[in-house]
């Protein structure tokens, strides 16, 4: 496999993923109260939708959301992907 083409079935698999979350949550389920940041609130409801989606996936493996807690994380979420190549 051609590195374009693993970087394009990476993009893919996020791809349908994401669509994935959206379509089935159009509206976000989440209250802000007072003096908490919007984004938070969006970040971690999407973290939790992206790591409760790949759980059975093909390619994503091992997903988990940023430590709780922490307002300073070097991801979002974190997962791995997974590729099996059958050699003949």
């Amino acid at each position: 496999m051609e590195i374009k083409d693993f970087e394009n079935l990476i993009i893919n698999e996020l791809t349908k993923v994401i669509e994935n979350i959206i379509a089935k949550n159009p509206t976000l389920p989440i209250q802000v109260k007072k003096g908490e940041r919007q984004g938070d609130a969006i970040s971690k409801f999407l973290e939790q939708k992206f790591v409760e989606e790949t759980q059975n996936h093909t390619h994503f493996q091992n997903s988990k959301t940023s430590p709780i807690g922490k307002t300073k994380n070097p991801y979002d979420c974190e997962t791995f992907f997974q590729l099996k190549i059958i050699v003949n």
